[in-house]
């Protein structure tokens, strides 16, 4: 089963690119202060936010989502998704937030 959802998010392509436009359109986060240095709370859940979509939509690596968010360490998309996790389980709002940007990304596929 776990292999037909990674062939589906192969199929679609969906890049770290792709999400990162998608959720900064949904926030008032600008690309260029997302692969910034800035780590105020608004940014970094954003981070965490499209850490966790890319990871499940693009099947990219922890260096290449990294690499896409401002050349940001491995260790630290793990623990952004890890983190967007966490808050997904314990605040609403975020958890709306995540589904709404995957909804946009990919209409098609419901985990």
């Amino acid at each position: 089963r776990e292999e037909l959802r990674v062939q589906a998010r192969a199929d679609r392509a969906v890049k770290v690119r792709e999400v990162i436009r998608v959720v900064t359109s949904l926030t008032d986060v600008t690309i260029e202060e997302l692969t910034g240095e800035g780590r105020a709370d608004r940014l970094a859940r954003v981070r965490f936010a499209i850490a966790f979509i890319a990871r499940r939509l693009t099947g990219q690596s922890f260096p290449q989502i990294g690499r896409a968010l401002g050349n940001r360490d491995h260790s630290t998309v793990l623990y952004g998704c890890r983190r967007a996790e966490q808050l997904i389980e314990s605040d609403a709002g975020f958890r709306a937030f995540v589904d709404e940007a995957m909804e946009r990304l990919a209409p098609d596929q419901k985990e």
